[in-house]
């Protein structure tokens, strides 16, 4: 399985103090199967960063992907973040440093999806080339996008965008690889020339969730 679509939106963050367990009580039950729910969004997922000191402090990413990336800036979508929830309400305002990328996935590479996110914020997205990654140590599959600023920026003018106040992002695209192992990621920097040099974080699977497995909401206790 590659890029579920060419449409990726990653979101960079970090949490005020003691809002840890609250804010993934509320991702896990609300927000992930809210967005997933929306017209052409196929797959959410939020990870942690492994370093105690990840790059801008964000130690949480979290990922859509989408049928194309005008889903983020769609109607239906910018709708939703102008009704947020109470729950929403309540913890967008805790969000610290976010930073948002929409991308064009325009290269792709293996299938699969791994519990280790390697993401590297690119200077020259045009630049890179897949050939390496396709037989990288470890490598489950990849994904080149191209950041598309005017895209990102729609949610700024929204009642949810006014919470939370996103940093610029100046990366001209990111890479997406997903990987069997922790270990690979070192592995992977010194096998491809060049991406040791650039901003790449290492993040490990917290939750997931794939619009085939999305469900509406039902009774508790039912097993679907």
């Amino acid at each position: 399985m590659m890029a579920a679509g060419t449409g990726m939106m990653l979101n960079w963050l970090d949490l005020a103090p003691g809002s840890v367990p609250a804010f993934a009580r509320w991702h896990n039950a609300e927000h992930l199967p809210e967005r997933v729910a929306l017209p052409g969004f196929r797959r959410g997922a939020r990870y942690h960063a492994t370093s105690a000191a990840p790059p801008r402090g964000q130690s949480v990413l979290i990922v859509y992907e989408a049928d194309r990336p005008e889903a983020f800036a769609s109607a239906a979508y910018l709708a939703r973040l102008n009704d947020p929830t109470p729950q929403t309400r309540t913890m967008v305002p805790k969000l610290r440093n976010v930073s948002r990328m929409v991308c064009r996935i325009v290269d792709c590479a293996g299938q699969g999806l791994g519990g280790w996110l390697l993401v590297t914020r690119l200077r020259q997205a045009e630049n890179v080339t897949m050939s390496a990654l396709r037989a990288g140590p470890g490598v489950l599959s990849a994904s080149l996008g191209l950041s598309m600023p005017d895209l990102a920026a729609a949610k700024d003018t929204t009642r949810e965008g006014h919470m939370t106040r996103a940093q610029d992002n100046p990366a001209s695209g990111c890479l997406v690889v997903h990987l069997t192992a922790a270990r690979a990621a070192g592995q992977l920097a010194t096998a491809i020339p060049g991406l040791s040099a650039t901003e790449a974080t290492l993040y490990r699977l917290e939750a997931a969730l794939d619009r085939h497995d999305w469900q509406p909401s039902t009774p508790e206790g039912t097993c679907l």
